[in-house]
């Protein structure tokens, strides 16, 4: 795992530095031990138009488990969660993503005692989650 938080810092990892950490792995824990996109990576690193970086990597994963269902929205309760991502929590309210859909998510506002009151709801598209979104949600998938 401390490779994979390592390429997080980088933009992309397709440059000699992200190469040489995968190649390091392969060597500490064999080549079975690289994630998908890490050899999605290694695959491509010579093609100069390779250019994939790891948040795009999660969004088109998320949006190809959509091309493979009938259904366009998956709420928490669908995807048998225990508890809904955290969005954001300011102050006295707490935004959790309560519906995943093909290119966006349903966030809900709650607040209150204990959090039991819904007070908004409003979208936000793939792009605007942050990376540990993305990632909560396709381990939901």
């Amino acid at each position: 795992m401390k490779y994979l938080k390592k390429f997080k810092i980088f933009e992309t990892i397709h440059n000699q530095e992200g190469i040489d950490d995968i190649l390091d792995k392969i060597s500490s824990e064999g080549i079975e031990s690289l994630t998908e996109y890490e050899k999605i990576v290694l695959d491509n690193h010579s093609n100069p138009n390779f250019n994939l970086d790891y948040k795009t990597y999660l969004i088109s994963k998320i949006k190809d488990f959509f091309s493979s269902q009938s259904e366009d929205i998956f709420t928490m309760q669908d995807l048998q969660a225990g508890s809904s991502p955290v969005y954001k929590e300011i102050d006295q309210t707490i935004d959790l993503i309560e519906r995943i859909e093909t290119d966006r998510v349903e966030v809900v506002r709650y607040g209150g005692y204990k959090y039991n009151t819904e007070l908004d709801d409003y979208y936000v598209d793939y792009e605007d989650l942050s990376i540990e979104n993305l990632e909560d949600i396709i381990n939901l998938l």
